[in-house]
């Protein structure tokens, strides 16, 4: 399948009624090559957090590094609000 170049969410949040969405430009953040590799996103409130899932194993003993419970078996990375592949 393609990757896309964006990603649109839009979200209620339930406690507020407030209708929040986020576009995220996904050209400059993904890796080169997203074989194998998934893509996730997490929301906490007005907030949206989007993850790259690596095929790279990780200690499942060891708690989830991420907001995401994919983060406890396979190396994941922060793209969205911050960019931790660019770094």
């Amino acid at each position: 399948m393609p990757v896309g170049d964006f990603l649109f969410v839009k979200w209620r949040i339930k406690s507020t009624g407030e209708v929040v969405e986020d576009r995220v430009d996904l050209r400059q953040r993904l890796p080169k090559d997203m074989t194998d590799h998934g893509l996730t996103f997490v929301i906490e409130g007005n907030q949206l957090y989007v993850y790259v899932i690596t095929p790279k194993v990780r200690n499942s003993d060891l708690p989830p590094n991420k907001k995401t419970s994919s983060s406890r078996y396979r190396e994941t990375f922060e793209i969205y609000p911050t960019n931790e592949l660019s770094r």
